[in-house]
This record gives structure tokens, sequence and C-alpha cells, in this order.
């Protein structure tokens, strides 16, 4: 994808975010494709180069900037999220989503009594838990702690571990 990415493209996914209140669908690796250009841009230092570079970047971090609100929003209301994400999004989700989760009145009665010791009953490739958070990969009968309840219930009920304690 990185040498598909151009300025006009950009611009066109800049624009199609401000139009919706929908996350634009770009590929996982879509900010690092374009972190990418940017530096193969100030590797060849031309005027003309250094001026694409500085409006990528513009464009880049208002892209970033509007597709974050839509993340907060989308948090807010509990709605899940598109997939798939750019790795750089899906780390923000799961900071701000844990974030909110630890600011709930429920979070100070006892956070030990959240922790859950899981086996893995499979090799589990890395993934995304519903609290936002990633585990994995897993190799057949790991040990992990898993902090949210949500996530231990997610993980038993769709048979990828064993409750051990």
């Amino acid at each position: 994808m990185a040498d598909n990415i151009t300025y006009d493209l950009l611009w066109q996914i800049l624009q199609k975010e401000k139009q919706s209140n929908e996350i634009q669908m770009v590929p996982r690796t879509f900010f690092s494709d374009i972190a990418g250009i940017i530096r193969t841009l100030e590797k060849e230092k031309t005027e003309e180069n250094e001026q694409v570079k500085s409006n990528m970047i513009k464009l880049s971090n208002d892209l970033y900037e509007r597709r974050k609100q839509k993340i907060l929003i989308y948090i807010a209301y509990g709605r899940q999220l598109p997939q798939p994400l750019p790795q750089e999004e899906v780390g923000f989700y799961g900071r701000i989503t844990e974030a909110f989760k630890s600011n709930q009145f429920a979070s100070y009665l006892s956070s030990e009594s959240r922790k859950s010791m899981l086996e893995s009953l499979y090799d589990i490739p890395e993934m995304l838990l519903p609290s936002g958070n990633k585990i994995g990969p897993l190799s057949k009968a790991q040990t992990i702690v898993v902090e949210s309840n949500d996530d231990a219930t997610f993980l038993i009920n769709n048979a990828l571990c064993k409750k051990i304690s």
C-alpha cells in the first residue's frame, strides 16, 4: 500500500473523513506507510520533496486527530469499532478504553477480584479483546492473567481458554 499513497490520495481520504461521522476504512499499516513515505522524501532533499513532506505531515496529523475524535465517540456510546483499524489507533482505543474502565466506580471496589488466571486451550494468534487490549500470540497450555472479567468471559465462552483460578 505504501507505494500507492500519494498526497492527492491522502487529501481525498481526509475529505471523506471530514464528510462522514463514521471512521473511514484504511489499511492496518496506513500511518506507518505514510511515515515510510515521509522518511523517503527526507532522504531525497529537494525543495519539492520538502513541500510535499510538509503537506503530508499536516494532512496526516489532521486525519489522525479527526479519527481519534471519532474513536472517542465510539467509546462514549459503547459502539464496536470497524475493522481493520491502523495499529496506532488500536493502541489508542485500548488505552482510552482502559482509562474509562479504571475510572468507573465499580473498579474502586476491588481490582483483585477482576483478575482471572486462564490457560489457553490452543495456539492463539495475537488478537484484540472486547476491552480493546491485545493478547497473544499464545501457545497451547500457556497460563495468562486477564485483568477484565469481560475479556475472561469472552475467552472462556469462545472455548479459547479455561479458567484456572
